[in-house]
């Protein structure tokens, strides 16, 4: 296979250019394109790729310019020839890629490593300013420690004796909630006393009344009784005169009467059964409402416990969160909580903390 390409003889200038007859000429290109032994391992290999890529766009050059020559003697087919010429570009182009092709993904490789090592070389470089920043930044820390030592030592014990004092705030107010809250109970538990008191005499006055209604029952019982009686009197008295049709009146009005006496007695057995209910069930409805009581007690003392604990801790939180920003614009650990504390204490006038 020849290593070079071989230009159109003149003579045959028309047939090449009509009746693709340029295709043995882009075959031939191709054929030496495709039997290259690529090789990128040295500089020589690398520009051998570039002389094939160069032979190929020379070769285009060539045969364009025999094109042209022929339509400029030929402008009759002129039209054919520009389309040979379009094609053979084209394809001539494409293949001059194609022939460069793995030297330009080398090259590009190349570049994307040099890109990248540029990169790590800035990085470095910045990391390098970093470090020698925080290197000077503490020596500066070191430098400022030093100078502010005395004063730390003042400021910590300045801090401690506020720290305490507020200890102290908080004991006072614990101890001031508890004793509200200890007259609370006292206060609730008078008046559930109170009102077990008003509930004891409800209950007895319902059983006096019930007991009232009983004792008139049975007397009401003891009258009919003695009506019963003088009944049985009249009776006897009208048997010696055997009339029959008093007899039977009599016996009728006996019956009525016994019939009274009967339910006046059960009617004074079921209120006083009525009564001692009512008054078994004061004294439960009682014992289950100081139950109740109690464990509303319970629950409110929790829920206001738990009230003062998350109250306590959402004030951690918030002062936690003051003192970073605080540090993080270069005021001390020491500084900031000294700041915080006296704002807590509503000593600075003209800060405050939002809780």
């Amino acid at each position: 296979m020849a290593k070079e390409l071989i230009v159109i003889e003149s003579k045959k200038f028309l047939t090449a250019y009509t009746d693709d007859g340029i295709d043995p000429y882009i075959k031939q290109a191709k054929e030496l394109v495709a039997n290259f032994d690529y090789d990128l391992s040295t500089a020589t290999s690398r520009a051998k790729i570039a002389s094939l890529s160069s032979k190929v766009s020379k070769f285009k050059v060539k045969l364009d310019g025999v094109g042209k020559d022929l339509v400029a003697e030929w402008k009759v087919k002129a039209g054919l020839v520009d389309k040979s010429r379009k094609k053979m570009r084209e394809e001539l182009d494409e293949l001059r890629d194609l022939a460069r092709k793995p030297l330009t993904d080398w090259e590009d490789e190349q570049k994307e490593i040099e890109r990248l090592n540029a990169e790590k070389l800035l990085a470095e470089q910045k990391q390098a300013q970093v470090d020698q920043d925080h290197e000077l930044a503490i020596e500066q820390y070191k430098t400022h420690l030093r100078e502010v030592s005395d004063k730390k030592i003042s400021d910590a014990l300045a801090e401690k004796l506020l720290l305490e004092q507020q200890e102290k705030d908080r004991i006072a107010r614990d101890e001031e909630i508890k004793q509200q809250a200890a007259a609370d109970a006292k206060a609730e538990v008078e008046a559930e006393r109170l009102k077990a008191i008003d509930d004891k005499l409800k209950a007895e006055l319902s059983a006096t009344e019930a007991k009232v209604k009983a004792e008139l029952l049975v007397e009401q019982a003891a009258k009919l009784k003695l009506e019963q009686d003088w009944l049985n009197y009249i009776s006897e008295a009208y048997t010696i005169n055997d009339d029959l049709n008093a007899k039977a009146e009599l016996k009728r009005l006996a019956d009525i009467a016994e019939q009274n006496r009967i339910q006046a007695i059960e009617d004074a057995k079921t209120a006083s059964s009525n009564a001692e209910n009512a008054r078994l069930q004061s004294i439960e409805n009682e014992r289950l409402a100081g139950i109740q009581r109690q464990k509303d007690k319970e629950k409110q003392l929790k829920i206001e416990a738990d009230k003062r604990k998350a109250d306590e801790e959402h004030k951690g939180r918030v002062n936690t969160s003051i003192l970073n920003v605080l540090v993080k614009h270069g005021i001390s650990v020491e500084d900031g909580k000294k700041m915080i504390a006296l704002a807590y204490r509503e000593l600075l006038p003209q800060l405050t903390i939002n809780y």
